[in-house]
């Protein structure tokens, strides 16, 4: 039971290891934006980034880059009245074929 228990969590956390989400900022200041890469080695259907209940949209830049992935972009605009914290920015991913991703990355304000 313990061994399926762990499978179970291995496949949860590698469910799609060509993911990449690269934040150049993640420690912003209110009243800044910050530009979010994802890319992806599958196309995505729809995605979107979730900051302390706000929903940002993930809109799609290239077919395919030199590195052969997709590649998106959102920007996450911080409240200028958000409180300084640690947040967590949440992501979620629909691919073509209907397999869904969710993960989350720590952003510091």
């Amino acid at each position: 039971m313990v061994f399926l228990i762990n499978m179970l969590l291995a496949i949860s956390i590698f469910a799609h290891p060509f993911i990449q989400i690269q934040i150049p900022n993640p420690t912003p200041i209110q009243g800044e934006a910050v530009w979010i890469t994802i890319l992806s080695a599958k196309e995505l259907a729809t995605g979107s980034v979730n900051l302390n209940g706000k929903s940002f949209t993930v809109f799609k830049q290239s077919n395919r880059n030199s590195q052969d992935y997709f590649e998106y972009r959102t920007c996450i605009g911080i409240s200028r009245k958000l409180p300084p914290k640690k947040y967590s920015l949440k992501f979620n991913f629909t691919f073509l074929d209907d397999t869904k991703y969710k993960t989350h990355q720590n952003l510091i304000v």
